[in-house]
């Protein structure tokens, strides 16, 4: 599998290695939590360096002297400007861009909007400007456009940008274009994306999976439009009715009990284990209509009982796992039931679900 840089990992894009950065600079190399306000003044005049790693690696350090409060910062924003305009370096750029971020001038967002919307840039920088546009809450038609320019960008990350400005677009036409693509990740997934794996400094997994999660928070944009909802509450693909289940039942939403009761006989268990889990939390929650819908939770979850996927269990016995899962979430809701006697006999104390 590609292994792929941890992004947010990188405060700044520059070389792997520190023979080239002044000691100055080296003193703070990724100590950047024991920057001096007295030291801002030399760290910035390695803003205008020949090298383009200490140009970079100044920028870093300013963003975190900003992030800290310090003030005197602010009299090289208009040099950082000009580094995130012209520099040579798109490393630097994307480090003077996140400095500029942290300074909350206002002067960086058109530097930003154009660097992000320069096809003939690296995909990281413009990304990199992207999520900071989106970071400072701005929702243009210029930043949404870029956005959907982008969802099926070669770069995941990118494309997570892209998706997360879009879900808080509000816009019809653009959120219709969010679900079109939501939908043909789900319907057509690339075998490319399945095979980036992500370092375990962001979660492990991989770029398919990362961008499934980023979708199924975005999924909630569309609960004001009727007419996308349905296209998702009735899609056939099981993940994404429980994406948008979990979109209901997180506002517990009683429209999310008839497609966890649907999915709690899906054919991937994994499917069968969120529903499982999704009709517990409607079931156990304080919620004002819970004794209207607990007779379809407890009939889908004794239903569950009789589920046969099955992990190693004690003694090496087959454990129904998800059986076991409807079991207690009965249990945990005051449901009086049998239980099954395989369950007691090879249950373990710490399980994995699938």
């Amino acid at each position: 599998m590609v292994r792929c840089t941890a992004f947010f990992v990188i405060l700044t894009i520059v070389s792997s290695t520190a023979s080239g950065l002044d000691e100055f600079l080296l003193k703070y190399r990724h100590r950047y939590l024991d920057i001096e306000e007295a030291d801002v003044e030399r760290i910035g005049e390695f803003l205008t360096s020949p090298d383009p790693e200490e140009r970079g690696e100044a920028a870093t350090q300013l963003s975190m002297a900003l992030r800290k409060g310090f003030s005197s910062v602010q009299k090289f924003v208009p040099r950082l400007l000009e580094l995130l305009k012209t520099d040579s370096d798109q490393g630097v750029r994307v480090s003077a861009g996140r400095a500029l971020f942290d300074s909350g001038d206002p002067r960086a967002v058109q530097p930003l909007l154009e660097v992000a919307s320069d096809t003939s840039l690296g995909l990281l920088l413009r990304s990199t400007a992207l999520d900071l546009l989106s970071g400072m809450g701005l929702r243009t038609p210029e930043i949404e456009e870029i956005a959907v320019e982008e969802l099926d960008s070669p770069d995941y990350h990118f494309r997570s940008v892209a998706i997360k400005v879009l879900g808080r677009s509000g816009d019809r036409q653009r959120l219709e274009r969010l679900v079109e693509a939501y939908l043909r990740h789900h319907e057509q997934p690339e075998e490319a994306m399945k095979q980036i794996e992500r370092s375990e400094a962001l979660g492990g997994g991989t770029a398919y999976d990362w961008l499934s999660f980023m979708y199924r928070l975005a999924s909630a944009a569309v609960l004001p439009y009727p007419d996308l909802l349905a296209r998702l509450v009735n899609h056939p693909n099981c993940q994404v009715r429980a994406d948008i289940a979990g979109v209901f039942f997180h506002k517990l939403d009683n429209r999310a009990v008839p497609i966890l009761v649907d999915l709690v006989k899906a054919s991937d268990p994994w499917i069968r284990s969120q529903a499982i889990r999704g009709l517990q939390y409607l079931g156990i929650s304080r919620y004002k209509d819970r004794e209207l819908i607990l007779p379809q939770l407890v009939v889908a979850l004794k239903d569950a009982l009789n589920d046969e996927y099955t992990i190693p269990g004690k003694d090496g016995k087959p454990y129904r796992v998800l059986a076991d899962d409807a079991y207690q979430a009965l249990i945990r809701m005051g449901i009086k039931v049998d239980e099954p006697p395989d369950l007691k006999e090879s249950r373990v104390p710490k399980i994995v679900h699938p």
